[in-house]
């Protein structure tokens, strides 16, 4: 149950918005688990998606089904 609510706690954190002239920023989000994958894949994994325009908003220790990293970008 405290896992999910960490979840929920990272994707609410990570729902900002920006006004300007009337229109609300809009994201799109996606989480990814990752476990056990060395070091240095799992930082070309998070450059690949830094290079597609996705900023890491959140990220857990272990859960039911492993690490979980969250990322958002703006809505095109």
């Amino acid at each position: 149950m405290f896992n999910k609510a960490l979840i929920i706690g990272i994707l609410l954190v990570g729902a900002s918005f920006s006004v300007s002239a009337n229109e609300v920023q809009k994201w799109e989000y996606q989480c990814t688990v990752i476990s056990d994958l060395p070091y240095q894949l799992m930082i070309e994994i998070f450059n690949s998606m830094g290079d597609q325009g996705w900023e890491m908003v959140g990220m857990t220790s272990k859960t039911e089904i492993g690490e979980l990293q969250c990322f958002k970008r703006k809505k095109s």
